[in-house]
């Protein structure tokens, strides 16, 4: 039986959420042996790194978007 559309989103965010943690928990790890001595707010840290990662994938969508629509006009123009 299929399950309704918004318990599969809400299944698609956590695993998408479970993998942010997990990468936020390797930066941190990272960060620690660094600077020993900071202390790092892990759900604070997360949320800082999933909206770094969404403007970063908006800003590479937007230029290939951009690269699209320049190279269409140089062709409207070769015609």
């Amino acid at each position: 039986m299929a399950r309704p559309a918004c318990e599969k989103y809400r299944s698609a965010a956590e695993q998408s959420n479970q993998l942010s943690t997990g990468i936020t928990k390797i930066i941190v790890k990272t960060l620690e042996k660094v600077a020993p001595n900071a202390e790092f707010d892990l759900k604070g840290f997360n949320h800082l790194v999933r909206k770094n990662t969404h403007f970063i994938a908006y800003l590479v969508l937007g230029g290939l978007v951009m690269k699209s629509i320049s190279y269409l006009s140089r062709e409207e123009g070769d015609r």
